[in-house]
């Protein structure tokens, strides 16, 4: 469910026709993707086709604290997911630690840092790969998973969807976790946060 500047959400926003209503019944998990607009009233709408049976669970992307906060004090239903950006040079411990304590699951996209050239060269992170004899991304997304945060890992490639998922016979040591935690820079990617007005301006270009 996308920010929309110009209407109020409707229930059945991004289920549009009735075969993607069926298909809605089988979701397991309905996503609203930005805090703009009337989120309050996508988020109550989202709660009623909880309530009906025709989603498993919601959820929510971008939600920093203030937001997310404010988000469930102010309804019945906590949402069990928040996507944010999460990579080495963006770690969100205390988005995690404000998640863990309400039981919503921080999840991360972009856990490979959207490509930035940094990531694949960072002397730490290759070292750690040639230890263990695998690649950044492997590592990184092995990372996460010790971290307790899943992700979502985009790739048309087959081979690297394989590598992808070949993370789950080694571990990584105090040590490595410890290293990896000294990369944080505290911000995102593109440099400001969806609580930045650039943020909003840039998002309704493309609304």
């Amino acid at each position: 469910m996308l920010a929309e500047p110009h209407h109020r959400p409707r229930r059945d926003d991004g289920i549009h026709h009735p075969e993607q209503r069926r298909a809605a019944a089988r979701l397991d998990l309905y996503l609203m993707h930005q805090p703009f607009n009337d989120y309050y009233g996508a988020w109550r709408a989202m709660e009623e086709l909880l309530d009906e049976g025709r989603v498993r669970t919601i959820g929510v992307s971008n939600l920093y604290s203030d937001r997310y906060l404010d988000l469930i004090t102010h309804h019945r239903v906590v949402p069990a997911v928040n996507q944010r950006e999460v990579h080495p040079f963006h770690q969100q411990d205390e988005a995690k630690a404000v998640q863990d304590r309400h039981g919503t699951v921080l999840q991360a996209w972009g856990p490979l840092a959207q490509g930035n050239p940094d990531l694949y060269s960072h002397p730490v992170l290759r070292h750690i790969a040639a230890t263990h004899g695998r690649s950044i991304p492997q590592i990184v997304l092995r990372w996460l998973l010790q971290r307790g945060i899943p992700l979502v890992a985009k790739s048309t490639d087959p081979a690297r969807l394989r590598q992808n998922l070949a993370v789950f016979d080694f571990r990584l040591t105090a040590d490595e976790l410890t290293a990896i935690a000294q990369l944080d820079r505290g911000r995102p990617g593109l440099g400001f946060t969806h609580q930045d007005p650039r943020m909003l301006e840039l998002l309704l270009k493309y609304a």
